[in-house]
């Protein structure tokens, strides 16, 4: 089974990598996980962040971890912009 905090580095990676993609820069500032079921090491897996909502500062973004067409965990991360 693969590790928790491994599960959560993937998943920071991936929002932080949707707000790049969305030409917004931001660090997390808080992350919250739901461990629903284990996730396999040697399975394939899916990461699909979405930005929720951006108005200003911090950027709301969800991402589904997902294995064998179920949803393993869950994150929600506000990620605020760096000073100027």
């Amino acid at each position: 089974m693969l590790h928790g905090g491994r599960i959560a580095l993937l998943l920071d990676g991936a929002m932080t990598h949707c707000l790049c993609a969305q030409d917004r820069v931001g660090g997390t500032a808080e992350l919250k996980i739901r461990y629903r079921q284990p996730v396999a090491v040697e399975q394939p897996l899916l990461l699909h962040a979405r930005l929720v909502r951006s108005t200003h500062a911090p950027h709301h973004l969800e991402a589904p971890l997902v294995q064998d067409h179920v949803v393993k965990v869950t994150a929600k991360g506000k990620f605020m912009e760096p000073p100027p």
